[in-house]
């Protein structure tokens, strides 16, 4: 399996979404760390089996969760 794979996934329903994702700084971010430490889609959108509307007080991108979501990453000052 290629290391595209887990993103080629999601592309195969949400093409444009994963076109957005690939222009974004998050799309391009981690060059320096190992590939399977990068961002992609469940990076902010969670667990692909139990994904919700961000308007579900269970979705990583409530509102009141954007800041933990983030902060997975972001708080790591090598990769922010």
């Amino acid at each position: 399996v290629g290391p595209g794979w887990r993103k080629t996934v999601c592309a195969e329903c949400h093409e444009d979404a994963a076109g957005e994702f690939d222009a974004s700084i998050h799309g391009h971010a981690g060059d320096d760390i190992p590939r399977e430490l990068r961002p992609w889609c469940t990076s902010c959108h969670g667990n692909i089996h139990g994904l919700v509307a961000s308007t579900d007080e269970g979705s990583p991108l409530f509102p009141t969760k954007i800041a933990g979501t983030c902060a997975e990453c972001h708080a790591n000052a090598e990769w922010a």
